[in-house]
């Protein structure tokens, strides 16, 4: 099973700064891969398209169109991108402007280095994957708010139609999902369980650390998260037993 990596783009008019960047680190192992790189915000802006990246580091300074310039365009254009900002100890003022426009994190280029390169990018990975992860779980607000007063205990029987119509396999599980690791990352696996799943034909809806299952194929359920728990020797799944009766979920 592909786990969940992080595509980056880099943006710099220094070849030098690009290149050290692509080959000083692993990106394999570290889970990123470098899917393109730009000299100059323009260019960046025409590989998106085809790259799609999930991550943007870019410079501020750098000819025919500068990191602000990028990172205003970035913010109306692509939102779900996230952007860290390379800078220089002169250019505050710019990097201040790009924070309007979105920017979650800065490095400066004196001070960077495979350490601090890593650790902002694994900080914006986690924050995409929780944004990722509350767009996948919206949904439908009555089912939510349903699925809500089951856990607690209520009875919503009478809206059964509906909820039908948001689970249409007959029948459900319910799977307790944990870490033994950094409670951070849970956002990550959250989102790699809700797109699974969806993958292989299921339905999934996602409360605090309670999966709701709704599909037909045990055997690939569970084929799943072995894959899950094998590739993420930190994370802990419990699934229930199928039931076809999705009042059942708060009793």
């Amino acid at each position: 099973m592909a786990i969940e990596r992080g595509r980056l783009l880099i943006v710099d008019d220094e070849i030098l700064i690009r290149q050290g960047i692509k080959h000083y680190i692993n990106w394999e192992q570290e889970g990123f891969d470098i899917v393109g790189e730009a000299a100059h915000g323009k260019e960046a802006l025409e590989l998106i398209e085809v790259v799609k990246p999930d991550i943007i580091l870019t410079d501020i300074v750098m000819p025919i169109m500068d990191g602000e310039e990028l990172t205003r365009i970035l913010k109306e254009k692509y939102p779900q991108i996230g952007v860290i900002v390379l800078s220089s100890f002169g250019d505050f003022d710019y990097v201040r402007s790009t924070f309007q426009n979105g920017v979650l994190d800065y490095i400066l280029k004196p001070k960077l280095n495979s350490d601090s390169l890593l650790t902002a990018l694994r900080k914006m990975k986690q924050q995409i994957a929780g944004q990722k992860l509350s767009e996948m779980n919206e949904g439908n607000s009555y089912i939510k708010q349903a699925i809500r007063k089951m856990l607690s205990g209520y009875d919503v029987e009478k809206h059964g139609e509906k909820i039908a119509a948001v689970f249409p396999a007959g029948t459900y599980w319910l799977a307790a999902i944990q870490t033994t690791g950094e409670q951070a990352q849970m956002d990550t696996f959250k989102t790699e369980i809700i797109g699974g799943l969806k993958g292989r034909g299921f339905t999934c809806f996602m409360e605090k650390d309670i999966a709701i299952i709704n599909g037909h194929d045990v055997e690939q359920l569970q084929a799943f998260f072995e894959e899950m728990t094998c590739v993420h020797m930190e994370l802990r799944i419990v699934l229930t037993d199928s039931f076809d009766d999705f009042t059942l979920i708060g009793k």
